[in-house]
Parts: structure tokens; sequence; C-alpha cells
């Protein structure tokens, strides 16, 4: 069984989760025309040295280098909808 955190295709397993919350976005980029970006929440007694470096080796080495974000924001709160679910398209308007 598969489990996923708020960053799409993270496995639940990597530790990472356990640290922080985190959502993944495509923004525009002239040079590559989109690039990943993650806004990432920490949650409580997490601390964010060496977060952005492992979050960013997990994903190339779990899923693709391609993938793994360029940047990566940190941030106090994410968007949620009512039952929970982070609200990506917040996260892209900002970027418009």
């Amino acid at each position: 069984m598969n489990h996923r955190s708020g960053l799409k295709g993270i496995p639940r397993d990597s530790g990472s989760s356990r640290n922080a919350l985190a959502a993944a976005i495509g923004v525009p980029d002239p040079a590559r025309t989109e690039v990943v970006v993650a806004h990432v929440v920490l949650r409580d007694g997490a601390e964010w040295a060496g977060l952005e470096r492992d979050l960013i080796a997990l994903v190339r080495d779990r899923i693709s280098p391609h993938v793994a974000p360029r940047r990566i924001i940190r941030a106090d709160a994410l968007p949620m909808t009512a039952t929970g679910k982070i609200m990506r398209r917040a996260l892209r308007e900002a970027y418009r």
C-alpha cells in the first residue's frame, strides 16, 4: 500500500512527512516553461536545518530528478479545504 503525503508522490514512510506538510506546484519559468516549487509547513518540533536538502534528495531518489523541486518555500500555513485537502490552485494563483 502506497500512502501519499501532501507532496505528490512522496511516500508517507519517507520520514519527511513526519517533519513537514508540503505541496508541490508547477510555476512558470522562462527557461524551462515550468518548474516545481514546493511550499513546506514544518510540523511542531521539526527543524528546518537540512530538511530542504533532504526533501530534494528524497524526490530525486524515489521519483525522478526532473520532478525534484527547484525551489522550496517555507510557509506558515497552506490553504486548505474544509475537508483538509491542500488547495494547490490557490498556491498557483500567487504566481500569475
